[in-house]
């Protein structure tokens, strides 16, 4: 069984950054586990924004693109980081907290299997100055032994950051 909760944030006041867009990517970096970071081969060209409402929430989702027009994108994001697949690849994903200079997004997930909970934790941050944007994913995940009515989303967020990062990903774009 897979439980997986997005956290949305309803802030009192909203981000004057507009994510939508193309932007070219000038470099991208991941890393799995977390720590040392690689230029991903071949990176995307180019990342897409788009605003979703979820539930009258909204949230940005971001996918890979091989044109400047944004017209060749993929559906999902996976190709995002390159090799690291997964790591933005759900209907859930997305930043939905605005920030005085972006957005940021968080996500917890949990499966229970026999007696073991598969916990996740992915936090995203997109920063943005002027035309520059600054795109951060980070994962953090762990197994632990666990009966299933405590292996909960609740369970993820209270583990959160202590979990150990297991991927890593940083994009600099720059807006067309």
């Amino acid at each position: 069984m897979i439980r997986l909760a997005l956290l949305v944030a309803v802030a009192a006041c909203s981000s004057d950054i507009d994510l939508a867009g193309v932007y070219s990517v000038d470099s991208d970096v991941t890393s799995m586990p977390c720590g040392m970071d690689v230029a991903v081969t071949p990176k995307p060209l180019f990342i897409k924004f788009i605003q979703t409402e979820f539930f009258g929430a909204k949230s940005w989702q971001f996918v890979d693109c091989m044109d400047g027009a944004g017209t060749m994108c993929s559906s999902d994001g996976s190709g995002l980081f390159g090799t690291m697949s997964g790591i933005n690849d759900g209907l859930f994903d997305g930043l939905t907290t605005p920030t005085d200079n972006g957005w940021t997004g968080t996500e917890y997930s949990s499966s229970f299997s026999g007696t073991m909970c598969k916990l996740g934790y992915n936090d995203s941050v997109a920063t943005v100055t002027g035309a520059k944007l600054q795109l951060d994913v980070l994962v953090y995940g762990d197994t632990i032994m666990s009966t299933n009515l405590e292996c909960t989303t609740d369970l993820a967020k209270m583990h959160g950051t202590s979990m150990p990062c297991v991927a890593h990903g940083h994009i600099d774009a720059t807006k067309l």
